[in-house]
């Protein structure tokens, strides 16, 4: 059982390394938690990864905690369907709200949950068929923020991972390998005196190394920093995003959003990340907005790796 059991964990770090190498991150057995380096919602995916100043998005909180208290929004209800690469899915939901003390300087705080999920065949070390395994991931948390000055506010989330591997039709925890263990991240957000213009940064994924199995792994953390802004009115917006990770691997990304008439908008965008041999680093998606409703989608190619498709709604107030 116990070989059996190891080559479950193997079988599946190969098949993650898989989609992760394109990407230019560390190797297999590197990182715990690699499923935190994948954008949840559509609205940012689709402009090539820049979400770190990019308070129009209701997943926020994923991206820079900082932002929660610079919504014009009160209330923000958000979920959303990854269709990773390999059958990999993954659910996102997101709940915040944004208030004043007596006229004073906002607050935002939110909560969030993503669960993700793969079921895979698993083999022995001959190659054999032995059963079912699958691969089980959360990542919870709450985020706070306030904006200490008018146009400038700190945010900070604490968040629990944990991940899974284990053979599918055995119910006791004996036959599963799994690690879990705190982590944080935090940011800032600063609305220039340019008008519609917003600059942030935040450090994410911050926490300690966990023991997998044997293996002992760290936590994906990055830096990020980036603007947001419009123009032509609000019928053009911009992002973009640099990011810096622990193995010291950098990154490019932005996008621009174009809305021919209200309730809807064109999304493109671009990631260096992305840029391979196959694929050429580009990002889309659509927007569709009626009142207090939203819907987005976004599609990003990734060559003969296939592609990977992401759905999005929410509902503000």
């Amino acid at each position: 059982m116990k070989i059996v059991q190891r080559w479950v964990v193997l079988s599946f770090f190969v098949i993650s390394n898989s989609f992760f190498v394109p990407t230019c991150f560390a190797g297999v057995g590197a990182d715990a938690a690699d499923f935190l380096r994948i954008t949840p919602d559509s609205h940012v995916a689709a402009l090539g990864n820049s979400g770190v100043a990019n308070g129009d998005t209701d997943f926020s909180l994923y991206h820079n905690p900082a932002l929660l208290s610079q919504t014009k929004n009160r209330y923000r209800l958000a979920g959303a369907q990854t269709q990773w690469l390999l059958g990999l899915q993954a659910s996102h939901y997101t709940a915040s709200l944004a208030w004043s003390f007596r006229g004073g300087n906002p607050w935002g705080m939110g909560v969030f949950v993503s669960e993700w999920h793969k079921s895979f065949n698993a083999t022995d070390p001959f190659g054999n068929p032995a059963g079912r395994g699958d691969y089980r991931a959360r990542n919870a948390g709450i985020a706070l923020s306030h904006a200490v000055l008018p146009t400038f506010s700190l945010g900070v989330t604490v968040k629990r991972l944990s991940q899974s591997f284990g053979e599918q039709g055995f119910s006791s925890q004996r036959n599963r390998i799994s690690a879990s263990l705190p982590a944080w991240d935090a940011g800032v957000a600063w609305r220039t005196p340019w008008k519609d213009v917003v600059m942030a940064a935040a450090y994410r994924n911050v926490g300690s190394k966990t023991s997998f199995g044997r293996q002992e792994e760290r936590l994906p953390t990055s830096a990020h920093a980036g603007a947001q802004g419009r123009f032509l009115g609000e019928g053009f917006s911009w992002s973009l995003e640099a990011m810096g990770n622990r193995e010291k691997a950098k990154a490019l990304g932005g996008g621009l959003g174009f809305s021919p008439f209200p309730g809807f908008t064109l999304r493109a965008g671009y990631n260096t990340l992305y840029n391979g041999k196959d694929y050429g680093g580009f990002t889309s998606g659509l927007g569709f907005y009626f009142k207090s409703f939203r819907l987005d989608c976004s599609f990003v190619p990734l060559g003969p790796l296939g592609s990977v498709q992401r759905f999005s709604m929410s509902w503000r107030s």
